[in-house]
């Protein structure tokens, strides 16, 4: 339980920090498929 308090809470800084966040979902998507699409360049 420590590990996902310890994640959230970094989640949280994270976000905290950002001044923008883009949140993509990949559902139904291959794995190969994610990869291609992950990053943007």
């Amino acid at each position: 339980m420590a590990n996902k308090e310890a994640s959230v809470a970094e989640l949280t800084n994270l976000f905290e920090s950002s001044t923008a966040v883009l949140l993509t979902e990949y559902r139904g998507l291959a794995s190969p498929s994610v990869g291609t699409r992950a990053t943007p360049w």
